[in-house]
């Protein structure tokens, strides 16, 4: 075996041993990004990615997962900040449920040969066609969001693993012209036309409180007050936003109550 087939093998397999803990939440950061970005790069791995997902949420749905795991599995996928986990576990209930499975596997009734058995109606079919058809493109729906925020947190980054360097990427506002901050491990470069009148960051702990920190071209700062998530993600709308010329250093702080560690760093370019 070539030396570059067995280095693509050996990180399939360093990447697959630790499918598992991924999901869980039980890898730190850099370990995350390598099993991320490995997924992303290695043909077919994603594929296993997301058989490796579903095995854990079927074992969850049968109490097959031992009791550390467990309390891992819920504190991702029903109390943790990302709604694709809450939304797909939702879904594999749904297709387990017996109305569901009624429909995808058909009870065979032996006719009676002394009177017909009902035919269903057409309009019977297409409904239950339909919500199959519905939870199937769901399902479809939330893995491709899911993989397609992987790669959003890891792109620009080489194949060699992921850089510590700044990223730099556009960024847009929203129809009420609020700035939807993406995810970041470290420093992020955004370009925007015009001052954002509200930043919108996604928390990872929707049961504490966050503040942010606004350093303005100016020489101003602003830092907001403690703030409450809603949706699992916190807002703050910063005062005299006409004053605050851009560029702006915006610095994501928190959890309150834990000191004023960096969690994140936008720089926010005209």
């Amino acid at each position: 075996m070539s030396q570059p087939l067995e280095d693509d093998l050996n990180k399939r397999r360093w990447a697959e041993a630790r499918f598992r803990r991924f999901f869980l939440g039980q890898l730190d950061l850099d370990e995350a990004e390598r099993v991320a970005v490995a997924a992303a790069l290695i043909p077919g791995l994603s594929l296993d990615m997301g058989a490796a997902e579903e095995e854990l949420i079927e074992q969850y749905l049968d109490h097959r997962l031992p009791p550390d795991e467990n309390t891992a599995f819920e504190a991702q996928y029903l109390n943790g900040w990302d709604p694709d986990n809450r939304a797909k576990l939702r879904m594999r209930q749904a297709v387990r449920s017996p109305q569901v499975q009624q429909v995808l596997h058909p009870a065979k009734i032996r006719p009676s040969p002394l009177r017909r058995q009902p035919i269903l109606g057409w309009r019977t079919v297409a409904l239950a066609a339909s919500i199959v058809a519905v939870i199937f493109a769901t399902l479809y729906v939330v893995d491709s969001h899911r993989f397609d925020s992987l790669l959003a947190m890891f792109r620009g980054r080489g194949a060699s693993g992921p850089q510590k360097s700044n990223l730099e990427q556009p960024a847009g506002l929203t129809a009420s012209g609020g700035l939807i901050l993406p995810a970041a491990s470290g420093g992020l470069n955004l370009r925007l036309g015009k001052a954002p009148q509200s930043l919108a960051w996604i928390v990872p702990d929707y049961q504490r409180q966050y503040r942010l920190r606004i350093d303005a071209a100016s020489g101003q700062e602003i830092v907001s007050e403690p703030l409450t998530p809603k949706d699992n993600a916190i807002e703050y709308s910063p005062p005299n936003v006409s004053a605050l010329a851009l560029p702006w250093d915006i610095f994501v702080l928190g959890p309150v109550g834990a000191g004023q560690k960096i969690l994140a760093h936008y720089t926010l370019n005209p």
